[in-house]
């Protein structure tokens, strides 16, 4: 009879230390993961910064590209202006309507002459061979 007070003795001792022990496990555990987010956070970091710069890359090489096109458009609305020049002194608010539709104008010329060089890339070889059958018969 005399060890049963004593097992009621031990037990709470060894709960108790089984909770610390547990306790330490989880916050270990807690440690280690938390470590593995930072390095997870870095690496995406890292993957973001290469990726920005990749970004920046593209970027510029977009800029490059529009620059040069309103570097191209400037210079056409300057010889417009050059043109127009003698007629500005006299009718000024028909001058804008003017520049407008020569605008226009110079685009679609640009476009019909592109459409004319296609014409003629696909009519060339048909009239070719005709002309060779012609010549053979």
């Amino acid at each position: 009879m005399g060890g049963v007070p004593q097992l009621f003795v031990l037990q709470p001792s060894i709960q108790t230390q089984k909770k610390n022990n547990k306790q330490q496990q989880q916050q270990q555990l807690k440690q280690q993961q938390q470590q593995q987010q930072k390095q997870q956070q870095q690496q995406q970091q890292q993957q973001k910064q290469q990726q920005q710069k990749h970004q920046q890359q593209q970027q510029q090489q977009r800029n490059q590209q529009q620059q040069k096109q309103q570097h191209q458009k400037k210079q056409q609305q300057q010889q417009q202006n050059q043109q127009q020049q003698p007629q500005q002194q006299h009718q000024q608010p028909q001058h804008q309507q003017q520049q407008h539709h020569q605008q226009h104008q110079q685009q679609q010329q640009q476009q019909q002459e592109q459409q004319v060089e296609l014409v003629f890339v696909l009519r060339a070889s048909p009239t070719q061979k005709v002309n060779s059958n012609m010549q053979s018969a």
